[in-house]
Formats: structure tokens, sequence, C-alpha cells
């Protein structure tokens, strides 16, 4: 046996040696590329890994952080509300005791108002906060000195002390009502020669000042014979001239009564200046007349002087 030699430590050749180590150096050759891929690999997936934790990481020291300050504001909340408050006093009002301003504790009572009596002018009023309470109580005026009456044109005045106060008082007295005077009729109701009537317009004035009270309507209840009066003293006027008078006594010569013959001349119409001016003027194509003579023929015909005066002046004399 000690002469047996092991293959293993039997010399090797040495060109066995030389293809042994070619061999090897093939095969670390050939494993070199794949070794360089397979730790380039590694590095990417450890990198994506990293990044991964690192982003892990920070949302989770982000919720940590949130949740550290949401538990340190609820301990200094119970801490504040555990410790005695360092009170902050307002005053006493009229109407609220004095209260800390930190947290609504109150302490003794509210000082109530202080009141101030009402005068003539000013009401009830507390000295403190200012609020006012009721009425003023108004002046008391016994004795009244009348300055100036009143009438329905002006006001009037009076005057007196205040028993209260002893202020001087000046008031105003109102105007006192119209009194009533007379109608006055600002146009008369007309009549057409059919018989229709176009109304007219009065006033009732007031006898101090002369005002106008109040107006109405004046309206004319026409009935047939006047009508027929009316009817028959336009054709009178269209045929010649005639005075108030005169018209009355030809339509009461034609039958007509007083009444509708008046009736018929109060409403025909006419102009009765411009009758005595055209009656003149009748005269004077029928014969001369002097001044003073035509006006005693037109006062005869039953024109009033004034409106024979103007006929004669219309005429030229």
């Amino acid at each position: 046996m000690d002469n047996e030699v092991n293959n293993d430590q039997r010399p090797q050749d040495p060109e066995e040696n030389v293809s042994n180590s070619q061999a090897q150096e093939c095969d670390s050759q050939s494993q070199e590329p794949q070794s360089e891929a397979s730790d380039q690999e590694r590095d990417s997936g450890q990198s994506k890994k990293n990044d991964a934790e690192e982003k892990t990481g920070k949302k989770f020291s982000k919720g940590k952080i949130a949740l550290v300050v949401a538990g340190v504001l609820v301990v200094i909340c119970i801490i504040g509300s555990l410790l005695p408050c360092n009170h902050e006093w307002s005053e006493a009002t009229c109407t609220e005791p004095k209260t800390c301003t930190l947290c609504g504790e109150t302490e003794g009572d509210p000082l109530g108002h202080d009141w101030i009596n009402a005068t003539c002018t000013q009401a009830k009023q507390c000295s403190r906060c200012g609020q006012v309470d009721g009425q003023p109580l108004g002046h008391v005026v016994n004795d009244w000195t009348i300055d100036s009456n009143p009438t329905c044109a002006a006001e009037g005045q009076q005057h007196g002390t205040c028993s209260r106060c002893g202020e001087t008082i000046t008031e105003t007295l109102p105007k006192v009502s119209h009194t009533e005077g007379d109608w006055v009729v600002l146009q008369e109701p007309t009549v057409s020669s059919t018989g229709s009537v176009t109304p007219g317009t009065r006033a009732l004035t007031c006898s101090v000042c002369g005002e106008t009270i109040r107006t109405e309507q004046i309206n004319l209840e026409v009935t047939v014979s006047q009508q027929n009066a009316l009817r028959t003293a336009h054709s009178y006027l269209d045929f010649t001239a005639f005075s108030h008078s005169g018209l009355i006594d030809q339509l009461e010569y034609e039958g007509y009564s007083t009444e509708d013959a008046t009736f018929a001349a109060d409403h025909c119409g006419a102009d009765w200046n411009a009758q005595a001016a055209a009656c003149a003027q009748n005269y004077l194509d029928f014969m001369g007349f002097s001044r003073s003579g035509l006006i005693d023929q037109l006062m005869y015909e039953g024109f009033t002087y004034e409106q024979a005066e103007y006929g004669v002046n219309a005429v030229g004399l």
C-alpha cells in the first residue's frame, strides 16, 4: 500500500496543465457578460426597492407628524380645560353683570338703570347707558294770551308760560271755517235754438275773504212752451234788432206767457250791446238823429243807457 501512488497526487503532465488553464480561462470569459448583466439587474431592482421604501417612509413620516400634532393639540386642550382661568373682567353694565371675556363666567349683579326724571321736552333717560323710557311730559300752560285771532284767510297766534318749567310757549291757531256768502254765476247755462241745454256754473264765495268755497252746475229744465218761445225769439232776432225788454214785449204780443217770453230773452244768446248798435244804424238809415236824440230813442226801445250809449258810439255819433 505504501508503494501505491494516489492518482490525485501523481505528477501532472505540463501539457495537461496548459490545457486545463485555457479551459478555465474560456469558462471565465464566457461567464463575465452574464455576471455583469446579473449585477445590473440586481442594482436596478435594489434601486426601485429603495425608492419605494423611501416613498413609503415619507408617507409614513407625514402621517406620523399629523397624528403627533393632533395628539399634542388634544393634550393642550385637556390641560387648558383643567387649568384655572386667568379672568379678564369686563365691567358690569345696567343690564349685564361683570363678565370674563375669556371664559364667560359672571360675577355679581347688573348695575341697574340710573334714571333721570322726565321733563317737558325730554323723556325719562338712564344717565349710565342712555336708554329712554316713556315720553316727554309736555308743557302745561294754564293761561293763554291771544296775539292774533285766526281768520279764514290767515292763522292766529297765542302765547303762555309753562307752569312746570317756566318756558314761554308760542302756539299757532288754525284757520277758521269760511263764512258762506252769495252764489256768483261764473257761466250762464245756454239753450240752443232746438232747446238743448248746456249747463252753466256758479260758485259759493266766502263773505269774509271772498274765496270760492265750492262750485256747482246750473241746470235748466226746458218746457215745450219755452222751446217754442225760444225758436220765435231767434226768428225775430234774425229779422231785426231788439232790446231785452223789447223782445219780451214782442213775444208776449205773440201770445207767450211772461215767464216763457222772459226765458227766451234770457237764453237766446243775444249780445244786447250789439243789438243796440244795430238798432241805432236802422234808425240812421231811416232818418237823421242827434246823439242825445238817438240815445233817447234807443232807451225808448228798451235798451239801458249804457247799451244806448254803446250803440250811438258804434255808429259814429
